[in-house]
Order: structure tokens, then sequence, then C-alpha cells
């Protein structure tokens, strides 16, 4: 954990030194807030011509699962048009296998607590370290905005929960983690649309839709899986 905030610190002073160089006339430099955003994960196959059968069978099997992400950002206000963004987020996306029938349908009878419905859900954690410009098409009190960059992505865990239900209505669910779920590193580009509106003179509300696919896969194998979210980022920062 200190080596990531060593990190974080090393990213964020060389755009600080460059912003205290930038225009002395603007009283606000810098941005600095928190932001979460409610996503819906899935993920790309792409597979050799050997191992097409394997990828639709998972195509068929698989469904996209909701995650998030949530963390801090912090902005440089290039000029008024443009604002450089880093930021640090804890990002939780995946997928999960639909619903199969495991146990033949039962009306009565001792073997009602047997399993009929399970499916399983794949959570990949990461700390994702975006990197992005902001271009202002409308720069009032509310401005609306263009974005795209690209994040560092560090894998810290993955958890499998496998959820069972039963004829009763009840349901169980088994989980497990394992740090061997994926690369210890992967990279991803991001593209979206936003609108910033002004609380106070130093106070601003985001709104941000965006797109985060990754360019590297989630694990060196014949079939190269891809993650990807869509979600809403909303946040709240100040500018100093």
């Amino acid at each position: 954990m200190k080596q990531i905030f060593k990190s974080l610190v090393f990213l964020i002073l060389p755009i600080t030194s460059f912003c205290s160089e930038g225009d002395s006339i603007r009283s606000d430099k810098f941005q600095l807030g928190v932001t979460y955003s409610p996503e819906m994960s899935y993920r790309h196959l792409k597979a050799t011509t050997d191992y097409n059968w394997f990828k639709k069978i998972q195509d068929d099997m698989d469904a996209p699962k909701f995650g998030f992400s949530a963390g801090i950002n912090f902005g440089c206000i290039l000029s008024t048009r443009l604002t450089l963004e880093i930021q640090a987020l804890y990002a939780n996306k995946g997928y999960q296998t639909k619903e199969r029938i495991v146990e033949t349908e039962l009306q009565s009878g001792p073997l009602i607590k047997m399993p009929y419905l399970s499916n399983a859900v794949y959570s990949y954690r990461y700390l994702d370290i975006p990197l992005k410009l902001n271009y202002y098409l409308i720069n009032k009190k509310v401005k609306f905005y263009i974005t795209a960059g690209f994040s560092a992505n560090i894998f810290l865990d993955q958890q499998t929960t496998t959820i069972v239900k039963y004829k009763d209505g009840s349901e169980n669910k088994f989980k497990s983690n394992t740090k061997k779920g994926g690369e210890p590193f992967n990279f991803s580009t991001l593209v979206g649309v936003g609108l910033n509106y002004n609380l106070s003179d130093h106070n601003i509300f985001k709104i941000e839709p965006a797109f985060n696919y990754s360019i590297t896969p989630l694990m060196n194998a014949p079939i190269k899986n891809h993650l990807y979210t869509a979600g809403i980022r909303v946040g709240i920062a100040h500018t100093f």
C-alpha cells in the first residue's frame, strides 16, 4: 500500500508543477474531489480459429454484471477549455454466468431443499489510475465537456460468488478469493462526456457518462478476455 501511495504522489507532483507554471492570471488552477460510478460490466472475448467453438459456448453462458468504482480525483486547470485529470479508483468489474437449472422441479417431499437454479459471479478488483483530458464545449455555470484518456490498472484480487437458489425460495452464496485471477497490470482506454455545475465559487458538481475498455487481456491465454465497463460517474470537487 505504501508503494501505491508513493506512485500516486509521483504522478501528481509533475502535474502540479506543470499547472503552477501556467497562466498566472487564473485564480483557480486545481481541482480535488471524490467520485463514484455505478457501472455495467462485461467482457469481450478474442479467440484464434482453433478456439472459436469454446468462445461461442462462453458467449452463450455469460452475461453482464453490476459493478462500481469509487475514489478521488485531482485536476489541473490548463485553460478555460482544458483540464487534465488524474484519478485513483477502487474498481469492481467482471461478469457472471446466466442462471442454469441444476435440479428438476420438485413440488413437495424431502428433496424440496435441493438446489434447482445456480449461477456464478466473477468479480475482479483493481486499483485504476486513469489520466484523461477534458475539453469544454460549453463553459458557463453549467459546463459541457468531452473527455478521453487511458488508465493503468493494478490487479488486487478476484472473487467468485456461486449463488444457489432452492425450491422453497431460499438461497445460499459461496465465496472464494484468489490473487492469481489476472495479470498484475493492464491498461485501458476511456471516453465519455460530462457536465459540471458550479455549486459555488469553488465547489462543483460533476456527472459523467463514460465507457472504459481494457486494451490488454485479463490473462495471457488462448482466449483473450478484455473487460469493459459503462457507467455514470458523479462527484463533487473543490477548486483552488
